[in-house]
């Protein structure tokens, strides 16, 4: 999920607050945020401090299960990157909140053995 900055959301309620129709204003406004999303403002891969290049994403769409002393608390859905010299991965990219808990006890199990299938699980301990 993007995310979008303050400067941004003002120029976007400028631009809405700018028209008399509501639908015209609300359209406008989003305009103005998708235009800033799309353009990638406020985003900057993340570095590599021993080689000073940016990483690459190695593989899109990985889950990162939240584990606590008494098992597995929330999946979240992030980005692993890697450092295109020495091989260093990190994970980045998570969205604003995890995709499943342990409480949604028919869901959670479900996705995270639907992850383990078919990407890839890393446990945060």
């Amino acid at each position: 999920m993007a995310t979008v900055s303050p400067a941004v959301v003002r120029k976007a309620l400028k631009a809405y607050q700018s028209v008399t129709s509501p639908e015209d204003g609300i359209k406008l406004a989003l305009e103005e945020v998708l235009n800033a999303v799309n353009k990638g403002r406020g985003y900057h891969r993340p570095v590599c401090p021993a080689c000073q290049v940016e990483f690459h994403p190695e593989h899109n769409g990985v889950g990162v299960l939240d584990m606590a002393d008494y098992g597995p608390v929330d999946l979240w859905e992030a980005d692993l990157w890697q450092c295109p010299k020495c091989g260093f991965q990190i994970v980045s990219g998570f969205g604003d909140n995890p995709i499943s808990s342990h409480y949604k006890e028919d869901e959670f199990p479900r996705l995270v053995q639907s992850y383990r299938d078919h990407s890839i699980v890393i446990e945060s301990r």
